[in-house]
């Protein structure tokens, strides 16, 4: 049987990669002679897997046919590609192939006969495209890119093969004579054709040489609150594990601390702290973990919590996650109070920012929400005060934003100001700064189940002196003062390690307990390891490649860069080796080629000449101006024409921050900006549209502004969120499509204009300009970065550094080793099994043999097995599997190899040699419900999936979590990369999946695809800017996954749902379903599935909330889904799940064979752990914090005899014996598999 799964994986692969090569400046030179000679009218993508398809049938068709006759054998051999095959040509050309759209084994011969007499494009006797895979592939070579050429000889060399051995040649039968023939003229045509007589210049070379510099070594403070497409996660991996597990625990209401906690993290300059904080506000926010605000540690503020909260709000204003349309970290957290409300008033809140409303009638409106509120015992003790403003927040009126952002700063308020916000009562006594965070942080877990974390960040370059350590004290009072009265705070105090070590003596007994007990402080590593620059290196490449054409390669990763140029930089610190990698490229591009990497070098300063400024003087600025931030408290404008006027004061810093030409005029109710550099510039009419869609305002100063524009770019700006609706997004829509630009400016981007123009004057004599060069304090701004386009993007190269006074480095900190973290793993139960609620796990190994339980009730706080293979792992989970089965508990079982299928077999329990248990088999077998999934091909039990996921029964603040999940499985689909242009691809399809959940869900991938090819309002109104060619290719690759992956896409097959897996039958009999994944494909398909799955089973949580255990979902090979190295599709749901499942009832048992390979940073969700033998030093190493209450059973880990098991829990470490299960696992056939499946179709 021809294995059809991997050779649509190494379709995909080619594809894939010809597919990014044709989005570079030559790539036209590779499809444009296919689309010439096939003249159809298809997109690039869908051609090029036609062109792929054709030259795979072709050769199957050659073999098959050799003698003149194909046998049935042979039909029935290929029939799952043949099928696939027949419905790209079904699509493509329905003039000739539109019958054999959904092609039976009985319809097969025909197929192949209308296949063999055509002599059209793609046909078997079409001449110009006989080999058109292979021509596609060799013409990527030619531009630059043999990748693809070297997949395809390899990929078309195998199937030959095992053409052949299907056709019979193998066998002693009359035919394979003529059939080598055939086959062997076949490869030395391919051998002929496939050679490249002039390749031309490296793509990757040239991407290197002329593209954006991507090895920026540092890393501003604003920059924490950017996503940051170079994280590398095996940097500082213990100290994100720590992190990561303290946010958990946080979130967690059976696992969570009786206070808040605070990590402190020491390192020398260059060591990556502040890159770390932005790696954790990252974390949280696009796992909607929580909330995370961000300070400076140094301010010489009298009063450090007015100075702290000052900063949390300002944090709070900045968009919460990464996309343009993404609410406010304060909307955010006040949208959460609608989780109290009845539907009814949930509507009323929207209403909030939808009508028009009078003061007096807005007054009573919120006070009717703010009863209604406190009725629930959850937040009866909350101060309606900041109910009230937190619902005034979410008004469309940016008047009433500015009072309610100064009643959320404890700042002084006049009557006028209070009327605004219902007259409620300021918060300016000395105490209500720190008050006011602890009822923000209760309150985002209240009523959201979210963390709250402050991370505070000595700006490493500002140096220390007394003043600092002053303030490193009051910061630490004021930061315990948050996280000592509420749990879900988890604190991130970064500084320098020789600050703090001058400051150590200082600090009282008790404040040194609070900081480095629990956890233990951590210390950053200064040296990188040469896998840790590879993954540096690497991922910067891959994101320079990603826009170019070019293609990633992760067997070469880090070309053009010399290894020895890499290895000389080992042991160096983060900084280092950036600058290295930025002056080699430099030097490069200024070449035009590769130079001699001998000529760079790794450390020094960079050359001085006369008139340059000191870096302590432009740190002494960034200090100074910190602080100034915060006491200036400027009053920012409400009306248009103020803001429009600071709007222009920011056109105008340009000139001084990045070096552009700026010319600004004013004219009525707009400005004219032109700017930029060189031959890049921009002509921009702003205008302020802060008017309400209601009654039609905001419609018509859309309206009037782009006609005012002519010809330049229109951009309108609001300092309150856009509003939604029909009207308004099409108004949006078309400013967007016309290339006009859409902006939310924040209250803090406003007052930082204010505040740069006093600041300026109060230190006109310092070297401002510098200091704003090298800090772009106000076009790092978000608002502010995305009107004038002056992001990172590197669509307008970065000034020249004006700093070359370098601070001498410090020398390395020792790194201690941190004593390993206590797992608190409840308690397995030991005795005689009981028939109420336990399980027989085996019996005890040692003198006293006795029988071990466990509890059922343990299962829902999930569970491990691991062993290498041969361990009995797989038996031990099943003997759970099979009671819980007797427990009338469903289950779950994902199956990857194909062992875990014999429970469909009906008369699996026969071959069980003990009378009793062959009995008890019986009698298992009589009562469940088998049912046995092959997602992936249609010759089984198909279970396919909707791309745009249900949310009915998920809370609002959850829904954004599964469209993230949703989108990283169909992107994964699609091989989006972290280049610019697929992950702004990506963030179209997260939009896109979003309309459609609210519209319809579920939705299949065909609503998805009309929905972006009708270039939908709502959806382009949800983004800053329009891109028509990302939608064009994002539409072609939909398209092309659909054709690719019938299967999995047919809506009109069952579809992957809690119904399919976990519903009972009129016979009431216990579900057991099993998912064999054997048919999906490479890695990237089964872990997308997988998201999906996880995603379905944690809506089902949601659903039916259940205390007790009602389910368990065993996932054989959990470290495909998981994995400790990479972040798959499959990984942040399977977390989510166990965080998650035990309130719905949900037990997940993840079984592994190689423990070495499994993520064990949600080891504090797993209460049981069962470990066998394991045969690798590097897994007992990632095990052994699981033993730390007997370190010594982790030395034997490696000699335990088959069967032989530790059992983990948190007051016992016991050494068993299992008990084998009733079902005796083989692997089985695929062929066997699909036929039993398809006996329990439905």
């Amino acid at each position: 049987m021809l294995d059809t799964t991997r050779l649509k994986a190494e379709l995909g692969n080619i594809q894939a990669h010809l597919a990014r090569v044709i989005t570079g400046p030559r790539g036209g030179e590779v499809v444009r002679p296919l689309r010439q000679v096939a003249d159809l009218p298809a997109p690039p993508g869908r051609l090029l897997w036609q062109a792929l398809h054709n030259d795979c049938l072709r050769v199957i068709y050659v073999a098959i046919n050799a003698d003149d006759r194909v046998a049935d054998e042979e039909i029935e051999d290929t029939y799952e590609y043949l099928f696939s095959v027949a419905r790209h040509y079904a699509e493509l050309l329905p003039a000739a192939y539109g019958v054999h759209g959904a092609l039976e084994p009985e319809t097969a011969r025909e197929f192949l006969a209308c296949y063999a007499a055509d002599r059209g494009p793609f046909g078997f006797r079409g001449d110009q495209t006989r080999w058109a895979g292979l021509d596609a592939c060799r013409r990527a070579a030619v531009i630059g890119d043999d990748e693809p050429l070297e997949r395809y000889m390899a990929m078309i060399g195998w199937l030959c093969d095992e053409a052949i051995r299907i056709a019979g040649v193998e066998l002693n039968g009359p035919r394979p004579n003529a059939k080598l023939t055939e086959i062997e003229d076949l490869r030395q045509a391919l051998a002929q054709r496939s050679k490249v007589s002039a390749p031309g210049t490296d793509l990757r070379l040239e991407a290197f040489l002329s593209g954006p510099r991507v090895f920026a070594a540092i890393t501003h403070a604003d920059s924490v609150f950017e996503e940051d497409p170079f994280d590398v996660e095996e940097v500082h991996a213990e100290v994100r594990e720590t992190f990561e597990r303290m946010v958990n625990q946080a979130i967690d209401r059976d696992a969570q601390p009786d206070r808040g906690r605070i990590l402190l993290v020491l390192g020398d300059s260059g060591a990556g702290k502040t890159h770390l904080m932005r790696a954790f506000r990252s974390y949280v926010h696009r796992g909607h973990h929580g909330f995370a605000v961000y300070a400076q540690l140094q301010s010489r503020a009298p009063e450090y919590g007015h100075y702290l909260l000052h900063n949390v709000i300002e944090s709070l204003e900045r968009r919460y996650g990464a996309r343009s349309d993404d609410a406010s970290g304060l909307l955010e957290l006040a949208r959460g109070l609608s989780r109290f409300l009845s539907d009814e008033l949930q509507a009323s809140v929207a209403r909030l920012a939808e009508d028009d409303w009078e003061s007096g009638a807005l007054a009573t409106h919120v006070n009717r929400l703010v009863d209604e509120l406190l009725a629930h015992d959850k937040l009866a003790r909350f101060d309606p005060d900041l109910l009230r403003v937190l619902l005034y927040l979410q008004c469309d009126d940016s008047r009433i934003t500015t009072r309610a952002l100064k009643y959320l700063r404890c700042e002084p308020m006049n009557p006028h100001d209070l009327a605004w916000i219902g007259d409620v009562m300021p918060k300016v006594g000395a105490d209500e700064p720190i008050w006011m965070i602890q009822r923000l942080a209760r309150l985002a877990f209240v009523t959201q189940d979210a963390a709250f974390v402050i991370m505070v960040d000595q700006a490493e370059l500002a140096g220390f002196d007394g003043h600092t350590i002053d303030a490193f004290k009051r910061a630490v009072d004021a930061l315990y003062a948050v996280a000592s009265a509420v749990p879900s705070v988890v604190v991130v105090v970064a500084c320098l390690t020789d600050m703090y070590r001058a400051a150590e003596p200082e600090l009282s007994r008790g404040l040194l307990d609070r900081l480095t007990t629990d956890p233990p402080r951590a210390v950053l590593a200064m040296q990188r390891t040469a896998p840790e620059i590879t993954s540096i290196v690497a991922r910067r490449l891959e994101w320079l490649y990603g826009d170019t054409g070019a293609v990633f390669r992760r067997e070469d990763a880090t070309y053009p860069l010399p290894v020895a140029l890499l290895n000389a930089v080992v042991g160096f610190r983060t900084r280092s080796v950036l600058d290295m990698c930025h002056k080699f490229q430099q030097e490069c591009s200024a070449a035009g080629r590769l130079v001699d990497a001998g000529s760079v070098g790794v450390e020094g300063p960079d050359a001085s000449t006369d008139g340059e400024v000191r870096v302590e003087d432009l740190d002494r600025l960034a200090t100074e101006w910190n602080d100034y931030l915060h006491t200036a408290r400027p009053e920012v404008p409400d009306d248009d024409e103020g803001v429009l006027a600071l709007l222009g004061e920011a056109a105008q810093a340009c000139q001084v921050e990045l070096g552009w030409t700026t010319v600004v005029r004013s004219r009525e109710t707009y400005i004219e900006a032109d700017l930029g550099s060189g031959d890049q510039r921009q002509h921009l009419t702003i205008g302020v549209t802060n008017k309400s869609a209601r009654g039609g305002h905001f419609g018509r100063q859309l309206e009037h502004l782009c006609k005012a524009s002519g010809g330049r770019t229109p951009a309108a700006v609001r300092t309150v969120a856009f509003p939604t609706g029909t009207a308004s997004e099409k108004r949006v829509a078309d400013l967007l499509r016309d290339g006009g630009r859409k902006v939310l400016c924040s209250e803090g981007d406003l007052r930082s204009v204010l505040a740069m123009r006093a600041f300026a004057k109060l230190r006109a004599d310092a070297p401002l300009d510098a200091w704003r060069r090298r800090d772009r304090p106000l076009l790092r701004r978000e608002g502010l970065a995305e009107l004038f386009a002056a992001t990172s993007s590197g669509v307008l190269p970065p000034p020249p550094k004006p700093v070359v006074s370098v601070p001498r480095p410090n020398p390395p900190t020792p790194v201690p080793k941190l004593p390993p973290i206590k797992i608190p793993i409840p308690v397995a139960t030991t005795g005689v099994t009981t028939p109420g609620g336990e399980l027989h796990v085996g019996t005890t190994v040692g003198l006293d043999p006795r029988p071990l339980d466990v509890s059922l009730e343990f299962l829902v706080r999930h569970s491990g097995v691991l062993g290498s293979p041969g361990s009995g792992k797989t038996t031990l989970a099943l003997n759970l599997v099979e009671q819980l089965l007797e427990h009338d508990i469903a289950v779950v079982l994902v199956d990857r190899k194909g062992d875990l299928a014999g429970y469909a077999r009906p008369d699996w329990f026969e071959s069980i040699p003990d009378h009793d248990q062959r009995a008890r088999g019986k009698e298992l077998a009589d009562r469940i419900d088998v049912r046995l999934f092959t997602p992936g091909t249609g010759g089984g039990r198909s279970l396919g999936f909707g791309v745009v996921p249900r949310l009915d029964g998920v809370p609002d603040h959850e829904r954004s979590r599964v469209v993230i999940h949703a989108t990283g499985a169909l992107a994964a689909m699609l091989r989006l990369g972290s280049g610019v242009r697929d992950q702004t691809r990506r963030a179209i399809l997260s939009q896109a999946i979003m309309v459609l959940s609210e519209r319809v869900a579920p939705a299949g991938l065909e609503s998805l695809i009309d929905l972006i090819e009708s270039r939908d309002d709502a959806l382009i109104a949800r983004a800053s800017k329009f891109d028509d060619r990302l939608f064009t290719s994002l539409v072609s690759d939909l398209e092309t996954l659909r054709l690719n992956e019938p299967e999995l896409f047919d809506r009109s097959a069952e579809q992957l749902s809690a119904d399919a897996l976990l519903g009972r039958g009129a016979d009431g009999r216990t579900p057991l379903s099993i998912v064999s994944t054997r048919f999906l494909g490479d890695a990237d398909r089964v872990q997308a599935w997988a998201a999906h799955l996880f995603v379905e089973l944690g809506r089902y949580c949601m659903r039916t909330p259940q205390a007790r255990l009602q389910t368990l979902i065993m996932l054989d090979e959990a470290d495909q889904y998981m994995p400790a190295t990479s972040k798959p599709p499959s990984k942040d749901p399977l977390m989510d799940l166990l965080k998650r499942a035990r309130s719905g009832g949900l037990g997940v048992m993840l079984a592994t064979q190689t423990p070495g390979d499994l993520d064990y940073k949600s080891r504090d969700l797993i209460s049981s752990w069962f470990i066998g033998k394991i045969g690798d030093n590097r897994s007992i190493d990632k095990v052994r914090p699981l033993l730390e209450r007997k370190p010594a059973i982790a030395g034997r880990l490696g000699q335990l005899p088959s069967g032989q098991f530790i059992v983990v829990n948190d007051t016992n470490v016991a050494e068993i014996q299992r008990r084998p299960s009733l079902l005796r696992t083989d692997q089985l056939p695929e062929q066997e598999i699909l036929a039993l499946a398809r006996a329990n179709r439905r």
